[in-house]
């Protein structure tokens, strides 16, 4: 059985642990057992046209915005955002971020597979934005566009962003393409 943090516990958190920023933000989007976080203005696009080698993704080209207003997603269409929240996970808890039902009602996928937080991250998590429905989507900036729920650890880990550990995302900010390799 996994130990969620609850509301009162997320509470003690944000106030100790920073554990979402903005802390004023994170305070009014506490959920049950989750906190809300909202989408930010930034966004990627895979250039179209292009064989990715997914080993190379530094070769991937990309198109992008900074400080968008509302945004339209069409059918089938893929881009990544971000939220406007940074996330700041302890060593002793893992974090998950999961879709919001009623987003998910309109066909719109937060996270296509990545949703998963790594104790020691922190940075804003990049969003993997699918428009699975039949029509286009109209997103905006500041919505509520998914949830993070986090666990407690049995022990500290070696934190995301170590040596040891290889990480690539430790403190991105905004959209952020793949980085390093899948060798």
């Amino acid at each position: 059985m996994t130990d969620w943090l609850n509301d009162d516990q997320l509470e003690a958190r944000i106030m100790r642990d920073h554990l979402v920023e903005p802390t004023d933000t994170a305070l009014n989007s506490i959920q049950p057992a989750s906190i809300d976080v909202h989408l930010g203005d930034s966004l990627l696009w895979q250039k179209p046209g292009q064989v990715i080698n997914m080993q190379h993704p530094e070769r991937i080209q990309y198109v992008g915005h900074e400080h968008v207003g509302e945004f339209e997603m069409k059918p089938g269409a893929f881009a990544l955002g971000t939220t406007m929240e940074t996330v700041n996970c302890p060593v002793d808890l893992v974090a998950q971020l999961v879709g919001k039902s009623t987003v998910a009602r309109h066909g719109l996928f937060v996270h296509v597979c990545a949703g998963f937080i790594d104790p020691g991250f922190s940075g804003q998590i990049t969003l993997e934005l699918y428009n699975a429905a039949a029509n286009t989507l109209v997103l905006t900036p500041g919505m509520t566009i998914a949830q993070i729920v986090f666990s407690k650890i049995d022990t500290p880990a070696n934190p995301y962003g170590s040596e040891e550990a290889g990480s690539h995302y430790q403190f991105q900010t905004g959209a952020t393409a793949p980085k390093g390799d899948l060798r």
